[in-house]
C-alpha cells in the first residue's frame, strides 16, 4: 500500500512541473549573429550590417552591390528533444523598392561562425520566394514558416538555424536604373519563435 501512495505522489508532482505544451520560446540573434554585405564586394561584409545597424537587402545605393543579409539563430536547446512542433521566423522591414521579389533561404551546412563567404555560398535551399510591391509603407511585417528547416537542422545536429535574405532582381538584372531599391530589416526585430 505504501509503494502505491507514493508513485501516486510522484506523478501528480509530475503532472504539476510540466509547462503548458503550447508555450512559445522567442529567440532572437545575438550581436555576431547578423550581418550584411555585397556579394560583389565582399569587403562590405559587416556583422549588426552597414554601419553596424543596418541590414540592406538589395541596391542600398546607386551601384551594382546586390546586398544580403544573412542572420541566424541559436538552437542548441532543443538538440535533445531533436524536433520542434512549430518554428516561424519573423521580421520586420522598411521598403524603399522598385516592386521585386526577394527569397528568403535557409543553409544546409551549419555556421558555426558568420561569414563574408555566407553572402555568395550555394549550400542554401529555398523557403520562400516574396514580393515586395513598389510603395509599400515602412513597417512591412514577414512571417516565415521555418519548421520543416530547423526540424532538419536539429536531426543533424546543428546548434544553429542559419537563414539568408536576398533579391532575385538585383542578382538577375543589377541595378539598371542607378538607383536604390532595397528592403532594410528593421534593427532588433529579428526573431524566431519556437513552440517545443
Amino acid at each position: 500500500m505504501p509503494t502505491v501512495i507514493l508513485a501516486a505522489a510522484f506523478m501528480l508532482a509530475t503532472v504539476a512541473t510540466a509547462g503548458p505544451a503550447s508555450a512559445t520560446d522567442t529567440i532572437v540573434p545575438g550581436p555576431e549573429d547578423a550581418a550584411s554585405g555585397a556579394r560583389h564586394a565582399l569587403e562590405t561584409w559587416q556583422l549588426g550590417g552597414i554601419g553596424g545597424t543596418w541590414l540592406a537587402v538589395g541596391q542600398p545605393n546607386t551601384t551594382n552591390r546586390d546586398d544580403r543579409a544573412v542572420f541566424r539563430f541559436d538552437i542548441r536547446r532543443y538538440l535533445t528533444a531533436g524536433k520542434v512542433a512549430k518554428v516561424t521566423l519573423r521580421l520586420s522591414a522598411d521598403p524603399q523598392t522598385r516592386g521585386e521579389t526577394f527569397r528568403l533561404e535557409h543553409f544546409t551546412a551549419e555556421r558555426i561562425v558568420l561569414a563574408a563567404k555566407d553572402l555568395r555560398s550555394t549550400q542554401v535551399e529555398l523557403v520562400r520566394s516574396f514580393e515586395v510591391k513598389r510603395g509599400t509603407p515602412a513597417g512591412l511585417t514577414l512571417r516565415f514558416d521555418v519548421t520543416g528547416a530547423v526540424n532538419r537542422d536539429l536531426e543533424a545536429g546543428f546548434g544553429f538555424s542559419t537563414f539568408r535574405l536576398r533579391s532575385e532582381f538585383a542578382e538577375a538584372v543589377g541595378n539598371p536604373d542607378n538607383t536604390p531599391s532595397l528592403i532594410s530589416i528593421v534593427s532588433g526585430s529579428l526573431a524566431l519563435d519556437v513552440t517545443p
